[in-house]
């Protein structure tokens, strides 16, 4: 499946880092490093680079249907493995070692908190496919991070569940990584395709949060089942109760969550038929939450217009009207685009500028975002970290070499924004 990385995000905004484990890599967010500029970065140069291959985007689904392989969102493209050049001074793999792999920069993580201070710790991975990714060494992955981190929540991209695999694959969660309660985005325009899942702690949601809003029964209640789902499109809201916390909890017992939403803001249909984002709201101290499964432009950039002149916008508009109410926001996921050219391992390739992802409109329309007052969390911390990805192609075999794009990011309001100052 796609080799995307989870990601660890202490949401107060004083925890941000990205580490590597064995076998997948870990982001932690802190909040303590002045954030640079984000000036649209310029198109990429235009050096020739031969055997450039093309956008491949073919799922390969497994025996389940809700594919093992590469999703709609893969970046295989701009993964492509160009063939063997002479080096030049400026391009990525002039870094690499003897033996081809590009050196990650360390990024050490911040000091741990207090133990009292006030903290929500999330954790963001695009698995590829929740049901596969059930059945293989990734559940042991999976189940060693919630140990180690012990996320308030975890959110899962991709899952590709049709509303009929909810209450299965809920069970099998729930046993998986006990004491957390799911919460659903679902596609219902196109079977085997996106989904978002949002694993939260009861130490945080609280008994009457835990059977609250989407989950897998609720859901099917009050939808009427998948077919009447297929054809809706109303924004789904539903509020919880108190947290009422506990003696492990890294939140204090006071945090309340006040909601969890589908959609954006009510906003059109697909936002919700394409189960794409999920907001959960905090109040004591007030936060939001912003999860997100960013619509990929496509094979041959099909949807690049839509991604351009429709999600861009629409989302940074939904994110300023947390703004406008003087509540911090968290965009989190995977966001599919490479924004600097420091997120490209063969950012001189050729084939850059015309893959998803990677164009030149894709990365200067994020710059964008940011200019409304928003930060690259990492990148706040670690302005000059090189050959640091979340995403290697498995079909070309990248991973080993560490030749790869970051996609995945926890965007942060300037009011949370982290500095690289107290970074060790």
């Amino acid at each position: 499946p796609p080799a995307h990385v989870p990601n660890v995000l202490g949401a107060n905004a004083t925890q941000a880092t990205q580490e590597t484990t064995t076998k997948k890599r870990k982001h932690m967010s802190n909040a303590n490093e002045a954030a640079p500029t984000h000036a649209a970065p310029p198109p990429p140069p235009s050096k020739k680079t031969k055997g450039a291959t093309k956008n491949n985007k073919a799922a390969e689904k497994d025996a389940d249907g809700d594919g093992g392989g590469g999703g709609d969102d893969d970046a295989d493209g701009a993964n492509a493995q160009p063939t063997k050049k002479k080096k030049t001074g400026n391009d990525a793999n002039d870094d690499a070692a003897a033996d081809g792999v590009l050196p990650r920069t360390a990024t050490p993580r911040q000091k741990p908190l207090a133990k009292n201070d006030r903290s929500l710790r999330v954790l963001s991975w695009n698995v590829g496919g929740l049901r596969a990714a059930l059945k293989n060494d990734r559940v042991a992955i999976l189940q060693k991070l919630v140990k180690d981190e012990k996320p308030h929540v975890l959110c899962l991209q991709e899952h590709k569940l049709q509303e009929q695999h909810l209450v299965e694959v809920e069970e099998q969660l729930k046993a998986v990584v006990p004491g957390y309660s799911c919460h659903w985005a679902v596609s219902t325009s196109k079977a085997g395709y996106s989904g978002v899942v949002c694993l939260v702690s009861n130490d945080v949601a609280g008994e009457k949060g835990a059977t609250s809003a989407l989950t897998a029964a609720e859901r099917a209640g009050a939808s009427g089942g998948a077919k009447k789902a297929a054809g809706s499109s109303k924004q789904t809201t539903l509020s919880f109760g108190a947290a009422t916390g506990s003696s492990k909890s890294l939140l204090p017992p006071t945090a309340k969550l006040v909601s969890i939403t589908e959609g954006i803001g009510g906003k059109k249909s697909e936002y919700n038929t394409e189960g794409r984002v999920l907001t959960l709201v905090f109040s004591d101290p007030s936060l939001a939450l912003v999860f997100a499964y960013v619509p990929n432009s496509g094979q041959d950039l099909k949807r690049l217009d839509y991604r351009i002149n429709v999600w861009e916008k629409d989302m940074t508009a939904y994110l300023d009207t947390f703004k406008s109410k003087a509540i911090p926001v968290t965009y989190v996921g995977d966001l599919n685009v490479a924004h600097l050219d420091e997120d490209i391992w063969n950012v001189t390739a050729k084939h850059i500028a015309k893959s998803a992802g990677t164009t030149p409109q894709e990365r200067a329309a994020f710059g964008d975002m940011l200019e409304h007052g928003y930060v690259d969390s990492f990148r706040a911390l670690h302005p000059h970290a090189k050959h640091v990805y979340t995403y290697w192609s498995v079909r070309a075999g990248n991973k080993p070499k560490n030749r790869g794009l970051r996609l995945d990011y926890a965007v942060v309001s300037q009011d949370m924004a982290p500095s690289s100052k107290t970074t060790p």
